[in-house]
């Protein structure tokens, strides 16, 4: 047990508390990412064309784009420091989704979505 009283702790930095907020809200994202796709599916399906079997493809895009990345993130965030790499993946995620939405082949959107 600490000798130190809750009255001794340094208070939290507000740099400490963003950077929380930022994971909490990035990690959010991805499974509502996930989410909103599985309950879309059959309207994406209908409007690219596709069928159910081909439409899969779309949420396994994902997928492996995120198994691919997760490994890679310490080593990237190394290189590129932590604050660009999460800078550079939150803007390509934004462009990246607003280009699924223009999406008018399965290919395309299998792409766009990885």
């Amino acid at each position: 047990m600490s000798d130190r009283s809750p009255e001794q702790d340094p208070p939290v930095p507000l740099k400490t508390w963003i950077a929380v907020g930022g994971a909490l809200i990035g990690a959010f994202m991805a499974v509502l990412n996930i989410q909103i796709t599985n309950a879309s599916l059959p309207y994406i399906e209908g409007g690219i064309g596709t069928g159910g079997i081909n439409g899969a493809w779309v949420i396994t895009a994902y997928l492996i784009g995120e198994i691919i990345v997760i490994p890679m993130t310490d080593f990237l965030s190394r290189v590129f420091s932590l604050r660009r790499y999460l800078i550079v993946n939150t803007a390509l995620f934004l462009i990246f989704s607003a280009a699924c939405g223009q999406a008018s082949s399965l290919p395309e959107m299998i792409v766009l979505r990885a």
